[in-house]
This record gives structure tokens, C-alpha cells and sequence, in this order.
């Protein structure tokens, strides 16, 4: 690629040739955003025609896999396939550049009249815009819309129409597929969601010495910080006059940044990073609040290695602080280069190379953090490049990368608009997950050079899943000998959710019942080898964790354990101060008349005559104390009995120690507090059971229940009538 073509001065431009734009509406189609089928009746009467949309040849399943080669996934069982046409012409694009449409699309569809049916192309001539609107806080785009309009329509099926008995004008058809076409499609789903300063569209005019056809040009600016402050922020900088055609030939799109864009990133990165420090600013990296370590400097660019490959260079230089010796400084180089996943689609791997004294050997492993602005998710690659090196561990990774990238407004990072796996819309199809669907690259090229960051390939329709939180196990449904069959799970979030019962060919759900729908719409029962398949194809949580309340024993031995998760103790927790809080909230208005009297008389015991804002705001502080007061009493004197009791009723999760055993391995939950110990060291024999601390060295024996702390939890026992709670500790 000559990338002396990227000429718009913009961050980064994507030129998007007719089968790329093809994919997109394909992508549409599969999501139901344009319906497969429709079925209407003429102005002038007659009987109804029903028109189906033909899918291109490429979306034809492979017999053996089911993929087909326009897609990487096979269509669930159940989900409608269009009907196909023998080439790839249909939902062909062509861009415009000098008409009042901006693109064509060629469409071709079955029309079924009666016992007439025929198959016909139609030309739609579409107006393409976006508009934006700037962020509450003034900082990037707060929405993004694409406006389509449909122009003008000509081919086969104006002219089948117009000799319909009685015909159909092309007015009127233009008319019944107005309301279709035109729509108002929001793009906050784009890529991961982060926030860009600006986004602008240009047709680009085919170039025939490159043998290149014309393209869809978009331009984006992201937000890139140019000093410490939050609004300090990279100004405008742009041409689109500027822009030229980058489509490389035989690429369905092509994707470049302008040249600079590593300093400019390395330096955004390290601003993010700082922190108030007096009258000026540092850059620590943190942990639960606590300083590891500071970053004194980011720097990100180009480097070739052995055999001519290249690949973006991140280096992360820190120092350590010590109060006792010299502070040592570190450097670590993290290596971003292509790769191919699973699915055939472009990816990312990495490497690292640490430069450090053995002292900083034992901090190096948090450097991740400091990659997370420039390479955003990406940054996870760099978990597997330092686990090789033993410098990180995942858990401690995943939890900095969450606990920084949780901000409220998230701004889009250098690899995020880059489209190997471009997220176009997100659909909640499942109660348990949540599927982006996706144009993927198919890998043509990458392009890492002092001038920017390139990469082409050739379009397919990709997607991936996203787990729901906001999960938790509330029954397991068991058999005659105890085993768990099912599980009762309550799924918040989901008042509002259209999709999931709705019907399009790429829609993406599993098998799962609900006991009562209408009683409780929260609650989804799956089987228990449903709920182990869905954590295999990462599409169910398991990280929730559950506390023990109580346990149940039968002759000597705990036979059962009632639990509740943590999420739902927080929510008694919650629940009860804000009781709490109401009450008092309550109590303090119903003073109101007394509370402001005082305030006067102590105003008028100072000499000052107040402003009434300045009554308001003492009489509020009185009210917030009197609030503060009565949940800090609360606190130390009532909640930790109260929040027992609450727990204990809001309980029903139980099983035998060995079934939560079972599924903790199978990744479904984790018991909190407990270490998961094997009884007996035989495969089929060994029965699973929780003790408070086992360390295997020191018992050379199979596990005993020695430091065993469950039989000091409240004890119950079950009856025909229901749970009957016993002991000292209730």
C-alpha cells in the first residue's frame, strides 16, 4: 500500500469499497433490522404480493460445517434462512460519486401473486447522511445517527409491476418502499461503544490506473489528550478535501491512520493516567487506591524484526519507590502484531520484553495498565505475552483493565475503530448473553510504518457474545438422589428487551424454560448440562459467588448448604439502610418547621441576616445529619442481627457440599470463603467437600475435615412445611 495516499490529515480513514457496504446490509438482514419478507396488496386492488429478498451465493451453508462462506458461524436451528440466489448479486453496491444518491443497491426478490412467481432485480437509489450531536460534557460526540433515504428504484420489478392487472406504478411502489428504506439508524454500537471527537463521510471516485473501484470514505477523529487536564484535548484537525481513495485493490475495505498518530497516542495514554499531586500532577499506576508504581514514560511506534514483519512497539518506562534504597526505574516494551483467530478473521497477538533490575522484576507485571488507553481491549493480549514471562497473573490483569476502563464515558482507543471485527449492531437475543454482530476481516494486509498503521482484507458476517452480569442462582431443581438437574437463574435488565422472542437469520439464543413468566418474568430455568455448554461457549457467567447462610446436617455429616450470592446480601444490605434512611428522611421533614426555626435564631445570635439560599442550604445540612445519625446508629447497633435474618429468608440456592462441588469445577459459581477440597482421591469415588483453609503440603494424607468451620454456621432442617431454622446463632 502506498501510504503516502493518506492524505486528510484525520486520525484515521476508512475507505469502504461495494462489497464491503454489500456485508453491512446483509449484516442488517440478519439482524432484522430489514425484514426478509413482506407481504402487501395494490392501490388498485387484486390480489396481495408477497416479496422475498434473495441472499447472495456466498450465504449458501456448507454441508458439512453449516458455515457458510460469507459467514463465520452457523445459523441456529430454528433461525429463517432467505432464500439464495445463484450468484452474489444481490444486495450488490455500487457508490455514487456524481449523482444526488450516494449508493445503489441491487436487490433481487421473489414476488409471489397467486400462482405467479417470479424472480426480478430492483435498483434502489439511496441518500446516505450522519449527524451528530456533541457530549453533555463538551467532549466528543455524545450520538451518532446514519439517515438513510430512499431516492429513486428502477430495474426488472418496475417494469413486472407496471404490467401487473391492474398495474403498479412506480410512484407507488417508490412509496410502499419508502417507509422501509428511510430510517434513522443510531451508531452508538459501533466498534466497542467509545466515544470519538468527530465523525464525517466523503464518496471517493473510483481510480482505474489502480484498478480500484469508488468507495465510502469515513473519517474519524478520536479523543486524544494533549495535556493532564480531562478538556485538554487534541484540537480539530482534518481536511476532508484532502481525503483520496486508499481502497487497495482486490480489499472489500482498507483502513489507515495519519502519520504521527503514535506520539500523539503514547502522550494521551500517559495524560489519562494523571493524578493531582499538589499544584501539579503525577502518574501513578494504582492499585485499590494505593500507588505500585509511576509512569514516567510512554512511547508507542513501528519496529521491524527478523524476516522483514512489523509490528507496533507500546514501551511503558516506571519507577518504583523506595524509601530505603535507590528508586529503580523499568522499562517494559509490549509488542502488538497480526494474527489470525479462531474464525479465520484478522486479530492480534502479542509480545513483551522487560528491562529492569531484579528489583522491579516484582512490580513489572501491572505495567499492563499503563497499554489499556492506546491498545483499549486490546490490551488483554498483553496477559498472555507476560504470563510467558512470569510477570502477571490474569486475575490480577482482568481486574486492573475493568477497574480502569469502567469510567462512565469510555473514549474509543487506538485499536477500537481498526475493523478486523467491527461491531455494527448488539441484540439481546438470549436472556443470558448479549451477541454483537460483527463485519469481520478476512486478513489481506497489515501496514505498521513510521506513516501509520494500515490494514486491508475481504469482508465477512462475524459476531460474538457478551455474558449478562446481572445473574444469579436462585433454586436448583434436584433429582431423587440429590444431583442438581437445573438451575433457577434471576436475570435482571431485561424490561424492554424486543429481541428475545424475535425471529431474524442471524439471531443467536439457547435453550432455556421460565417456571412462571407471568408471576416472576425474571426467572429462567436452564438444565444443568445446558447451563456447563453455555459457560464452554462463553455465553452464560460463572464468576458469581456465593456465601454459605446455613447448613443442614443429617446423622453427623452436612448433608446440605443453603446460599445466597454476594449480589444479593449486598442488596439486603442496601435494601435495609435504605429503610433506614426513608424512615429517617421522614422523621427529619417532619422537623422541618422546628429545624428552620433553630437556624434562624442561630443566624440571628451571629448578627447575620441570611439569604434565603442560605437558610435552605443549613436547613438541609440539619436534616442530612439528622439522616447521617440515624443509619450510623443503625450500623453499629441493629443492621449485622437484622441482616442475618434477612439473609436466611432471602436464601433458597441449596445443594449437598459435593453438587456445589460439582458445578464449582464446571465453572458455574464459586463458593466464597471455603476451599474446595476432594475427599477421596478416586476419580468416580471422590466426593467434593468445603473446608476454611487447606494446604495440601501440609497434610500428606487425602483431605480430612480438619479446620473445617461449617458445622459453627447456623443449622436448619427440612420439613414438609418448609426450612425450620435451630441454634445459638440465630
Amino acid at each position: 500500500m502506498d501510504q503516502t495516499r493518506v492524505t486528510s490529515g484525520y486520525d484515521v480513514e476508512v475507505a469502504m469499497g461495494g462489497r464491503y457496504l454489500q456485508y453491512l446490509l446483509l449484516l442488517a438482514l440478519e439482524t432484522g433490522e430489514l425484514p426478509t419478507e413482506a407481504t402487501f396488496t395494490p392501490d388498485g386492488g387484486g390480489n396481495p404480493i408477497k416479496v422475498e429478498l434473495l441472499v447472495p451465493e456466498d450465504l449458501e451453508p456448507d454441508p458439512s460445517s453449516k458455515i457458510a462462506k460469507g459467514r463465520t458461524y452457523a445459523l441456529d436451528d430454528g433461525a429463517p434462512e432467505p432464500p439464495r440466489w445463484s450468484t452474489n448479486d444481490p444486495f450488490m453496491v455500487e457508490v455514487l460519486p456524481a449523482q444526488a444518491a450516494d449508493v445503489k443497491v441491487t436487490l433481487f426478490v421473489r414476488l409471489t401473486r397467486g400462482a405467479q412467481v417470479a424472480n426480478v432485480d430492483m435498483g434502489l437509489f439511496i441518500g446516505i447522511t450522519i449527524d451528530s450531536e456533541p457530549d453533555t460534557d463538551g467532549i466528543g460526540l455524545g450520538s451518532i445517527t446514519l439517515k438513510l433515504e430512499l431516492l429513486d428504484i428502477d430495474g426488472n420489478l418496475v417494469n413486472v409491476a407496471a404490467s401487473q392487472t391492474p398495474p403498479v406504478p412506480k410512484s407507488e411502489l417508490l412509496a410502499k418502499l419508502q417507509p422501509v428504506i428511510n430510517r434513522d439508524l443510531s451508531m452508538a454500537d459501533l466498534g466497542t461503544g467509545g466515544r470519538i471527537a468527530l465523525i464525517h463521510f466523503k464518496k471517493l471516485a473510483a481510480d482505474a490506473q489502480r484498478h480500484v473501484e469508488a468507495a465510502l470514505g469515513l473519517y474519524i477523529n478520536l479523543i486524544l489528550r494533549a495535556g493532564p487536564q480531562e478538556d485538554n484535548v487534541l484540537g480539530p484537525h482534518g481536511q476532508l478535501a484532502l481525503a483520496q481513495n486508499i481502497l487497495e485493490p482486490g480489499a472489500d475495505v482498507t483502513f489507515a491512520t495519519r502519520a504521527g498518530i503514535y506520539g500523539d497516542f503514547a502522550t494521551d495514554a500517559y495524560h489519562r493516567m494523571a493524578r493531582r499531586k499538589g499544584s501539579g500532577y503525577h502518574h501513578p499506576v494504582m492499585k485499590n487506591e494505593e500507588k505500585v508504581f509511576d509512569v514516567v514514560m510512554i512511547d508507542a511506534g513501528p519496529e521491524e524484526i527478523l524476516g522483514g514483519e512489523q509490528r507496533l512497539r507500546v514501551s511503558v518506562e516506571g519507577e518504583y519507590e523506595l524509601s530505603y534504597l535507590p528508586d529503580p526505574n523499568f522499562t517494559v516494551h509490549i509488542y502488538v502484531l497480526e494474527d489470525v483467530d479462531a474464525d479465520g478473521i484478522m486479530s492480534w497477538a502479542s509480545d513483551a520484553d522487560v528491562e529492569a533490575s531484579v528489583l522491579a522484576d516484582i512490580i513489572i507485571g501491572v505495567i499492563a495498565l499503563a497499554t489499556v488507553p492506546i491498545l483499549g481491549p486490546y490490551s488483554l493480549l498483553v496477559l498472555f505475552a507476560l504470563e510467558e514471562a512470569k510477570y502477571i497473573t490474569q486475575a490480577a490483569l482482568a481486574e486492573w483493565v475493568v477497574e480502569e476502563r469502567t469510567d462512565k464515558k469510555v473514549d474509543a482507543a487506538l485499536l477500537d475503530v481498526a475493523p478486523n471485527r467491527f461491531t455494527i449492531v448488539s441484540r439481546r437475543w438470549d436472556p443470558f448473553f448479549t451477541t454483537r454482530h460483527q463485519i469481520g476481516l478476512r486478513p489481506g494486509a497489515t501496514l505498521i510504518t513510521e506513516q501509520g498503521l494500515a490494514l486491508w482484507g475481504t469482508a465477512a458476517l462475524a459476531r460474538a457474545v457478551d455474558p449478562a452480569k446481572s445473574i444469579v442462582i436462585r433454586e436448583a431443581v434436584r433429582d431423587p438422589e440429590g444431583k442438581a438437574t437445573d438451575l433457577i437463574y434471576r436475570v435482571q435488565g431485561l424490561a424492554g428487551s424486543k429481541y428475545l422472542e424475535a425471529v431474524a437469520p442471524g439471531m443467536h439464543r439457547g435453550p432455556s424454560t421460565q417456571p412462571d413468566p407471568n408471576t416472576d418474568p425474571e426467572l429462567f430455568q436452564l438444565a444443568v448440562d445446558d447451563a456447563i455448554a453455555r459457560i464452554e461457549a462463553k455465553e452464560l457467567d460463572g464468576s458469581v459467588t456465593y456465601e454459605v447462610q446455613a447448613v443442614e446436617y443429617i446423622g453427623n455429616e452436612v448433608a446440605n448448604m443453603l446460599v445466597l450470592s454476594t449480589r444479593e446480601i449486598n442488596e439486603q444490605h442496601n435494601r435495609l439502610i435504605g429503610e433506614v434512611r426513608a424512615t429517617a428522611e421522614a422523621a427529619a421533614e417532619a422537623q422541618d418547621p422546628i429545624i428552620r426555626s433553630e437556624v434562624l435564631d442561630e443566624f440571628a445570635a451571629q448578627g447575620i441576616i441570611p439569604t434565603d439560599e442560605q437558610v435552605e442550604a443549613a436547613v438541609v445540612a440539619r436534616k442530612q445529619k439528622i439522616v447521617a445519625v440515624a443509619i450510623a446508629n443503625y450500623e453499629t447497633n441493629f443492621l449485622e442481627g437484622d441482616l442475618k435474618v434477612a439473609k436466611l429468608a432471602a436464601a433458597s440456592f441449596e445443594l449437598s457440599p459435593h453438587e456445589f462441588g460439582r458445578l464449582q469445577i464446571a465453572g458455574l459459581l464459586k463458593i466464597a470463603k471455603y476451599q474446595l477440597v476432594k475427599i477421596k482421591e478416586d476419580e468416580d469415588a471422590g466426593r467434593y467437600y468445603y473446608r476454611d483453609r487447606y494446604v495440601r503440603e501440609e497434610e500428606p494424607t487425602t483431605a480430612a475435615r480438619l479446620a473445617d468451620n461449617l458445622p459453627n454456621k447456623p443449622r436448619y432442617r427440612n420439613t414438609s412445611t418448609g426450612r425450620v431454622f435451630a441454634g445459638a446463632d440465630l
